[in-house]
């Protein structure tokens, strides 16, 4: 998020962690810090093959408590930065279940996964979770492994 009025109105809505992208080829890159930083919601910095140095530049200059890898980064520069005390989120792109074993080399050395699908996911029918159990039970059972976006049609 780039805007600082934006940012106050989603914290007051109760989200847990608000995101700042940091990859410079992202329409959404942030350039300059907001006019509001989050003061009760974790803040999470995007970075894509970024070096040591700009992430500590920014972990800084932003107070991040989360750290979001969207690019080749290895389990150990994930572990380096863990062992500074801040959460990491791996992100995997995945187009089949077998992409799931990537996270394996993973485990130990970070927070949280983040399996970005190249392909939709469209939940329908009976299969649908939303239909069997609603909304807010949905959400409930979503909370450990985190929804980062999602689009409900009119139920």
């Amino acid at each position: 998020m780039t805007d600082g009025e934006n940012i106050r109105a989603v914290e007051a809505l109760g989200a847990d962690l608000i995101g700042f992208i940091f990859y410079r080829k992202s329409p959404r890159c942030c350039k300059a810090v907001p006019g509001y930083l989050p003061s009760r919601a974790g803040r999470v910095g995007v970075f894509v093959d970024e070096s040591d140095d700009e992430i500590f530049m920014k972990i800084n200059e932003y107070g991040l408590s989360h750290i979001q890898f969207h690019g080749s980064e290895s389990p150990g520069k994930c572990l380096k930065f863990r062992n500074m005390g801040l959460k990491i989120i791996k992100a995997f792109p995945i187009s089949s279940v077998e992409g799931l074993d990537a996270a394996a080399e993973y485990s130990q050395t970070c927070d949280y996964f983040l399996f970005d699908a190249d392909i939709p996911l469209i939940l329908m029918g009976y299969l649908n979770p939303i239909y069997q159990y609603g909304f807010e039970n949905f959400c409930a059972s979503c909370a450990e492994a985190g929804i980062d976006g999602m689009i409900i049609p009119d139920l």
